[in-house]
This record gives C-alpha cells, sequence and structure tokens, in this order.
C-alpha cells in the first residue's frame, strides 16, 4: 500500500513528486490505540489515544497516517476532505480499515446551533471525510484492486466522549434507550450509508469506550 501512495496515487491525480516518506508503523499488539494529536500514532495502554483496537488474532496491522500523507501536497491538499488513518492486516486479506477520530465533547458530535447559526457537526464532517478519502483512493485503479481484495472493508468514525450513537433520532429524549444499547454492545453500530456501501464498504461508528475487534 506504502508503494501504492507513492507512486500510483500520484502518478494517478497528476500530483508532482519527488522521494517523499510515509508515517507509518506496524504492530502485532493484542490492544492498541490510535490517536491522531500526538507525536506517535499507537499506544498500548488505555486512554492514550481516541480509537482502541483488540487484536487477539495477533494479526500483523500497518496503519499509515493518511492525513498527514496528503497534507505533503500543497495544491492537492487545498481544500480536500480526508480521514486521519488507513488501516489494514499486512500479511492477509482480512481487514481494510478508513478510520477519523475525534474526543470533541458531545454536544458538538451532532448539528449544533451557535451563536443563532446551525453548525455542521463532527458526524456529518467525520462521514464526508471518509467518503471522500474513500473516493480519492479507490480511483486509482490499482490501489481500487488491492482494496477489493480485503474480506472486511469498513469507514469507521471514533468519536471518544458521544456516548449515543452520532444518528439517534434526538439524543436528549433518547439518552436512557441508547444508555442501554451502549451496555449492551461491545463494539460499535454499524450504520447505513448508500454512497459508502456504494464502493463496497461498511459505515460504522464508535463512541465512548466501543473498542474494533479485529
Amino acid at each position: 500500500m506504502e508503494a501504492l501512495l507513492k507512486n500510483d496515487f500520484l502518478r494517478h491525480h497528476h500530483i508532482p513528486f519527488s522521494e517523499i516518506e510515509i508515517v507509518s508503523v506496524k504492530t502485532t499488539a493484542s490492544y492498541f490505540e490510535l490517536n491522531d494529536r500526538a507525536n506517535n500514532i499507537i499506544y498500548f495502554n488505555k486512554d492514550e489515544g481516541f480509537a482502541a483496537f483488540e487484536n487477539q488474532n495477533q494479526y500483523e496491522i500497518l496503519v499509515i497516517n493518511y492525513e498527514k500523507y496528503i497534507n505533503l501536497f500543497r495544491a492537492f491538499q487545498q481544500g480536500r476532505e480526508r480521514c486521519d488513518f488507513i488501516l489494514f492486516t499486512f500479511l492477509n486479506n482480512e481487514y481494510f480499515i478508513l478510520s477519523e477520530l475525534t474526543d470533541t465533547k458531545p454536544q458538538y458530535v451532532t448539528d449544533f446551533i451557535s451563536s443563532g447559526v446551525m453548525k455542521e457537526g463532527k458526524g456529518r464532517k467525520a462521514k464526508s471525510q471518509l467518503l471522500k478519502s474513500l473516493i480519492d483512493l479507490t480511483a486509482v485503479p490499482a490501489i481500487n484492486s488491492f482494496v477489493d481484495s480485503f474480506s472486511n472493508k469498513r469507514c469507521c468514525f471514533f468519536s471518544k466522549q458521544a456516548e449515543v450513537p452520532v444518528n439517534a433520532p434526538d439524543p436528549l429524549t433518547a439518552t436512557e434507550s441508547f444508555n442501554s444499547l451502549n451496555t449492551l454492545l461491545a463494539e460499535g453500530v454499524q450504520m447505513p450509508n448508500q454512497e459508502i456501501e456504494s464502493i463496497g464498504f461498511t459505515y460504522w461508528e464508535y463512541f465512548g469506550q466501543k473498542v474494533f475487534s479485529l
């Protein structure tokens, strides 16, 4: 995947390039967390990151900082939405994941009113970032072929502080029932998203302490 980003992606999108360094890390840890606001990508203690993963099968996982990669290209990145990380199982074609992380206060995850004006919440923006990243990646034939070989393909939004699904009908009136849902579900929630699904991925939301189990 790193070679595809260094060559095919840039060639397809007509991005002038020379030698570039992609920020990435591998791990086989049984538990790890991702953090997009620190120098390191991966942390191994609870609550050090914003997205938690259990890897009981000890897959070799490659994590690529996709946002930093896109930020390398000044003209291309202008106004372009991009997600935080790409993750995939390195030695088998089991999981390919695009992830967007936030530690935003719950009231700013859904659309909210500020100074009398309706503002876009982080949840809506995250879905757009994931979709646009997916479109940019799969538009490259070689990358699309690589991604298509994986069994489980997900776009995931991790919201550390949120305690109800981002797409809940009305968090103010449904708090009690969704708190029960939090207790019952060990993982995140798969939510419908026709645009993401049309590209062969599913869309998931992980809120609070929910963990992605590989």
